[in-house]
């Protein structure tokens, strides 16, 4: 890096050269303050608004785990209008990936209001079930 001054702004007066040592945070998780066990999310609500009738929407979440293992997550009783994955598929060791949920529209039932709430329960985890909840709310548009 070159040091210049107000009264030669034109060339350098010298240059500076720094040395130091970068550390991690107490908790390099800290950034995902949701935690399902050693699985951590950005955020715990996922929200698709504007929501067209007869198209799909998707919306990610960022997540993160300290697992000591490779993880495949997948989701107990989905609705049929719902689809979730992981990108990447396998989350690896200590890595991140973002969680993917597609809603289709033209499956919804015509019962349910314009916006509506419903729960996907993330297997894969270990953790109660209320605790590796994650809740979708989708706010449709005409």
């Amino acid at each position: 890096m070159f040091l210049y001054l107000s009264s030669s702004d034109k060339v350098p007066v010298t240059w500076l050269t720094l040395r130091g040592n970068v550390l991690p945070g107490k908790d390099e998780w800290d950034r995902y303050p949701y935690a399902m066990d050693k699985f951590r999310l950005k955020q715990d609500v996922m929200n698709l608004s504007e929501v067209k009738d007869g198209g799909r929407f998707t919306e990610c979440i960022l997540c993160g785990t300290s697992n000591n293992n490779p993880m495949r997550l997948t989701v107990l009783m989905l609705s049929a209008y719902a689809t979730f994955r992981t990108e990447p598929a396998v989350i690896p060791l200590g890595g991140e990936a973002d969680i993917v949920v597609t809603v289709d529209a033209s499956l919804v039932p015509a019962g349910l209001k314009d916006e509506f709430t419903f729960p996907i329960i993330i297997q894969g985890i270990s953790a109660r079930p209320s605790d590796r909840t994650l809740n979708i709310k989708v706010k449709r548009i005409n």
